[in-house]
Formats: C-alpha cells, structure tokens, sequence
C-alpha cells in the first residue's frame, strides 16, 4: 500500500484556541503539566486534525496506521475524543477515542444506518443476541490509542491515558450511581470493549497469541465477519520459550522477545478476567491482526480502581 505523505502539525494557536472550549477532565495524577480534555470532533476540528495527524504516525512508526495524510474516519463525530495534553510545551501527548455502545446505537437508531455503521466493532464484527441482551447498553467501545511519537518514552504518558479512561468511566457511571448500590451490572459502563492491535511485521506472533490463550478466557458473544475473520493455526513454541505461570514474567518475555503491544499487558494487568473475542485481519490498517476484548469494570483489581478512581 501506497503511503501518502502525513500533513503539517497544526499550529499551537489554533490548538490552543480550540482547548478552551474542550473539556477539562482533570490533571493526571503523574506527571507534571500533563491535563486530560475532551472534545467533540466536528466542534474542534483542529484538535481532530491534529489527533489524526499524531495517530497516523505513531501507528506507522509499528507498522501499522491507514495509509492516508491522516488518519480519520467517520466514527470520530460520533466518540468522545480523550488527550493528555503537555500544558508546558503545548502539545498532545497521547488519546483515546470514547463512546457508549447505548449512546452509538441510539445515532444509529435515529439515522436509519446500517447496523455496520455504529461502530468500528460493528464493523469488523457480528454481534450476537447475548452480546446485545446483556452487554450493549452497558458498554464503552475504545479504541484508536495511541502515545505521540516524541512522548513514547515518557513514563507518565500511557499513565496519564488510563487515568484520563478512569475519570471519564467515573463520570458515566455517577450518572447512576443509586443503580451501582443495587446492581452493578447496570452501570452505565459496566464493561469495557476494543481491540488490541498486533504487529505482523515485527515478527513471530504465536508466542504472543500462547500467552493471550494462557491468560486470557475465550467467548463467542461476538463473531469476527466473514471476509476479516481469522483463525488462525498457531505452531508448537519451541523448546526454548517458557511460560512460567506468572504473568508479569511471562509478559515481559513476549515483549523483550517478541515485541508484543504494551497494551497487551497493561490491559491484562487491570483484572485476572479480561475476555478475548476473537481475531480479524485489519488490511485497511497495514494488514494489522486485531482480537476485540472485553473487561468487566467492577473485576478490576481494586488498586487500580482506586488508582483510576474508576469507582
């Protein structure tokens, strides 16, 4: 696939005009100069702009990203866009894009769409009738994470990321909150769900798909469409890779070895019950392997939701 060439930075001022009518979220616990907004896509096209420009070359730098100037699509009006924003050099550090599953399916509901059009789930996956009894409307879709390429070796940017998800879970859910003493399972975000991106071109991803059977619990409440769908034969590891038993171990292995995604274990780190829900090729995005998870918020070890301040 043809590459094109990735627009210019948007200028500070434009960014920072923007930024005042975004929403301040709060100061991430680490990290100095380092605040959390949201925005609306269509009200701040700038910010968008310039998301779009930091993802496209943050995701080429592995391997991955769209091909194009930048990379947005038509789901971004319809998410909440989350940043850590560097108020000491004006610049984004990292984001997420944001949405509840309810609030995409009542735009869907009003404008008729296809049901493929909710969301980029929805577009790569098939939703069972479990899956929407029990688990829509009380779910978030994330995606589109990414840390800039000059704030990657920061170790307060993934940090502050995951405190940003934290405070923005918090606030859907206070909406409820005389339901979370009854029922947890009818919090507004009861669930989180996304997809983790692997890498083909760095090499060997069977050891890293090992480590995720090993880990992580399998269910078919979603179905990977037919043209995306893979399933994919994994070959015997070798003699000389070992799993241990001890997750921490046994991801820093796949990492230092294998260059498996840090989000791999920084999503299994937040509860011992993460789901994996199957895998699709993603040729829209350097032919990326991409396998949707879900985690249930209220099975988040407790540090971390004290950390997060997710409850």
């Amino acid at each position: 696939m043809k590459q094109k060439k990735i627009i210019d930075p948007v200028g500070k001022e434009q960014l920072l005009h923007e930024l005042l009518s975004a929403r301040f979220i709060k100061q991430a616990n680490r990290g100095n100069n380092l605040n959390i907004y949201t925005f609306d896509a269509k009200e701040s096209p700038n910010l968008m702009r310039e998301v779009a420009r930091l993802r496209e070359e943050s995701f080429r730098l592995v391997g991955g990203g769209t091909g194009k100037s930048f990379d947005m699509d038509y789901f971004d009006t319809h998410f909440d866009q989350l940043i850590v924003w560097d108020s000491a050099n004006n610049k984004i550090v990292g984001g997420y894009r944001i949405q509840l599953l309810s609030t995409l399916m009542d735009q869907y509901n009003i404008h008729k769409q296809k049901r493929s059009d909710i969301s980029p789930l929805a577009t790569y996956f098939s939703f069972s009738k479990k899956f929407v009894d029990k688990y829509l409307n009380y779910s978030a879709e994330l995606g589109r994470s990414f840390v800039s390429v000059s704030y990657q070796k920061s170790p307060f940017a993934l940090e502050a990321l995951f405190d940003g998800l934290g405070a923005w879970i918090q606030q859907k859910n206070a909406s409820a909150s005389f339901l979370k003493k009854i029922n947890r399972w009818r919090l507004p975000v009861t669930y989180l769900i996304g997809k983790i991106t692997l890498y083909p071109n760095f090499g060997d991803l069977d050891p890293i798909y090992h480590f995720m059977d090993r880990y992580f619990e399998s269910r078919n409440i979603i179905k990977p469409k037919g043209p995306y769908g893979v399933i994919r034969p994994y070959k015997e590891l070798t003699d000389d890779i070992v799993f241990t038993g001890n997750f921490k171990a046994d991801f820093t292995m796949i990492v230092k070895r294998f260059n498996a995604p840090v989000l791999v274990g920084q999503y299994g780190k937040l509860s011992p019950k993460m789901l994996c829900l199957g895998t699709i090729l993603n040729k829209d995005f350097g032919a990326t392997e991409e396998t949707a998870i879900l985690i249930k918020v209220p099975r988040i070890y407790p540090e971390y939701l004290k950390r997060y301040n997710i409850l």
